[in-house]
């Protein structure tokens, strides 16, 4: 009796996992499109939509596609396993599919130049707000002024934010385990809320309107520092910058 209740449930288990593989043909109803390249090119193209379907079913953890017109992100939200997702200069704006993917740890969404005139560009950060595990974000050449919804990102060391439309930095004064900032090209005028970033080492600010640099002054780890295009004439803040090995002024 023990013998048959077994073999009944390896054989129901089996059944189960069967049932719960997405195969290709399903994948393509869940985004609801046919396996064309026309229905596909919001997906990034007939190719991208396969390849992705492949990263599912081999539970892969990490997933690049540069440049392919991405525009739709639902067919990554079925992907719980990936911890890497790379998507630079793809006419993203919708994050919220990615609300999901837990396990990321690393997430780089370049967007397109801006010198391309181009509409899609992410402006909502709230999907992001429960992906604890990341500690790598790049969300350069996008539409983004509101950062508090990665405040609680708190295992985040790399924080690319270049070229986009902040002006409030307050809510990167909790991220304290930051190592790398990137803000230049964005509208800043006030920095005293990177005081509070020691573990700072490599920061980037070039082309704010930054005039005060007192906040910046105690970041003792600092190694380079980008300053270029702002308002600065006194430098006596940095004097103290012992590990500083590469400064950019001018412009």
């Amino acid at each position: 009796m023990r013998f048959i209740l077994l073999a009944f449930t390896v054989f129901f288990s089996s059944v189960w996992a069967e049932e719960n593989v997405i195969s290709q043909a399903r994948f393509f109803r869940l985004l609801k499109i046919k396996p064309t390249d026309e229905d596909a090119a919001p997906f990034g193209g007939l190719n991208t939509v396969v390849i992705t379907h492949q990263a599912l079913l081999g539970k892969k953890k990490k997933l690049e596609f540069a440049d392919v017109g991405i525009k739709d992100l639902r067919a990554f939200s079925y992907l719980s396993d990936l911890e890497w997702l790379r998507l630079s200069h793809n006419p993203v704006f919708d994050l919220s599919p990615l609300a999901k993917l837990k396990n990321l740890q690393v997430l780089s969404l370049y967007g397109i130049p801006k010198s391309k005139n181009v509409s899609s560009r992410i402006s909502d950060l709230k999907p992001l707000a429960g992906l604890n595990n990341l500690w790598s974000l790049a969300l350069d050449e996008h539409s983004i002024s509101d950062l508090s919804p990665i405040s609680s990102l708190s295992n985040l060391r790399t924080l690319y934010i270049t070229n986009n439309e902040v002006s409030d930095v307050s809510d990167l004064s909790v991220l304290t385990g930051l190592k790398t900032l990137f803000l230049s090209y964005n509208d800043i005028s006030d920095i005293s809320p990177i005081s509070a970033l020691n573990q700072l080492e490599w920061l980037r600010l070039s082309s704010n309107k930054i005039s005060d640099l007192w906040p910046i002054s105690g970041l003792s780890m600092l190694e380079q520092c980008y300053l270029e295009n702002n308002q600065v004439s006194n430098l006596a803040p940095l004097a103290n910058l012992k590990q500083l090995r590469e400064l950019k002024l001018g412009g």
